[in-house]
C-alpha cells in the first residue's frame, strides 16, 4: 500500500509541475521528468506499471458505486409508479 501511495503522490507532484512547464523525456528504459527548478526524477517501468494497476483498481471501484447508484435509481423510480 506504500508503495501505491508514493506513486500516487509522485503522480500529483509530476501533475503540478505541468502546469510550471516540465520536461518529460524517455531514455534507457525509464521515464525522466525534469522540473523548471532543475530537479530531476526518474520513473521505472515497474513505477509506472504499479501506479497503472492502481488506477485500475479505482476505476473498478468507482465502476461499483456507479453500478450501486443506478440500481438506486431505478428502485426509486420503481417507488414512484407503486404509490
Amino acid at each position: 500500500m506504500y508503495a501505491l501511495c508514493v506513486v500516487d503522490n509522485l503522480k500529483l507532484k509530476e501533475e503540478k509541475m505541468a502546469q510550471e512547464k516540465i520536461k518529460i523525456e524517455f531514455k534507457d528504459g525509464k521515464k525522466i521528468v525534469t522540473s523548471p527548478d532543475g530537479k530531476v526524477k526518474e520513473y521505472k517501468k515497474k513505477e509506472v506499471e504499479r501506479y497503472k494497476q492502481h488506477l485500475v483498481k479505482r476505476k473498478q471501484d468507482i465502476d461499483q458505486q456507479i453500478i450501486r447508484v443506478d440500481e438506486d435509481l431505478s428502485n426509486i423510480e420503481k417507488s414512484k409508479q407503486v404509490v
